[in-house]
């Protein structure tokens, strides 16, 4: 759903159009990122009582090695151009970059803030934090929270969803469980929850009693923020349901042995956000300069060759044949940079 949504909005941005998959992208909205944060904070429980040292190794320094790895690259390959031609500007960038995360990489450095702060308030009662992060998300939506610094703004909205993760693994494991018990109920309830949730999508926020909707959701009804789904109070709601739903079908795809595919491009996912936006930008260049204009297609076979590459080249790199290992550290940290 990420590598959909910067490869839809991207053809239809210069083909000037849109197609059905402009439809899902906005359709996965309310849940698309709190599931991955979510996700990203399932497995915590794992880790973090190791100590401080091998914990910093694992989920600070870890992520920040691939941020800045790929930060350079994609870098080099967008504005390489400076390097000799203003090198002050150039230099400039690559300062920000460390302050504001670049491009598609915010969430690689967000993530090892969000390890570290649960570490360290992992002694607090779960549901007072969750109860206060759930407070700063409905206060973001409420005030249009907006610094136009990255971190300030995302980590409010997202990180009640990654303490959940934390918090609650017990209880989604719990869940998953008994959707593959309950296969009939399961599909049902995710048929009526698709539905409800395209829904509020479509349904504008001005439905509600006026005095309730703040003022920036009654002057943004073709944004995200003048959709009935992101009005403060129902995001959660909406974020949650779709998490809840996103769990369940993935409990029902792994009984199936011939989504043996999905199971090999998510314990790769880390390969396939990393990398994506190469294969993304190629394919869709090479598609519109062969005369390409139909958005759904375009976006479609933009999407398809931005996840199937990296996991193909991440293949070759593994495959003793092709004599390709030294690349491996783009995708896996050597040993010389591990500190605990």
């Amino acid at each position: 759903m990420v590598v959909m949504m910067h490869s839809t909005l991207g053809v239809g941005e210069i083909l000037k159009g849109e197609g059905w998959l402009h439809w899902v992208v906005a359709w996965a909205r309310p849940f698309r990122m709190p599931d991955f944060f979510l996700i990203a904070g399932l497995f915590l429980s794992r880790s973090i009582l190791h100590s401080w040292p091998r914990y910093i190794d694992r989920k600070l320094v870890h992520f920040l090695y691939f941020y800045v790895l790929w930060m350079l690259i994609q870098l080099v390959m967008k504005q390489g151009h400076l390097i000799f031609a203003e090198p002050a500007v150039f230099l400039k960038e690559l300062c920000l970059a460390f302050l504001e995360p670049y491009a598609t990489l915010w969430f690689i450095y967000i993530l090892p803030i969000m390890f570290v702060v649960v570490k360290s308030i992992s002694n607090l009662p779960k549901w007072t934090v969750l109860s206060v992060a759930a407070l700063a998300e409905t206060f973001c939506r409420i005030f249009y929270w907006h610094t136009g610094w990255i971190i300030l703004d995302e980590f409010p909205i997202r990180f009640v969803y990654f303490y959940a993760g934390y918090a609650f693994a017990p209880l989604v494991f719990g869940w998953v469980d008994w959707v593959q018990k309950n296969q009939l109920r399961s599909v049902a309830l995710l048929v009526l929850w698709s539905l409800v949730n395209g829904a509020a999508i479509i349904i504008p926020a001005s439905v509600l009693p006026l005095g309730m909707v703040p003022a920036h959701m009654l002057a943004s009804q073709t944004s995200e923020f003048g959709s009935l789904a992101f009005y403060p109070g129902f995001s959660l709601f909406f974020g949650t349901a779709g998490i809840l739903a996103v769990l369940a079908l993935a409990g029902l795809l792994a009984q199936k042995n011939y989504f043996e595919i999905l199971r090999y491009t998510g314990s790769h996912s880390l390969v396939v956000y990393l990398s994506f936006f190469i294969p993304m930008a190629f394919t869709r260049i090479m598609l519109i300069r062969s005369g390409f204009t139909n958005v759904t297609l375009v976006s479609f076979l933009v999407t398809l060759a931005a996840i199937g590459v990296p996991l193909v080249f991440y293949r070759a790199i593994c495959d003793n044949k092709l004599n390709m290992k030294k690349l491996k550290f783009l995708y896996e940290r050597p040993s010389k940079l591990r500190f605990a």
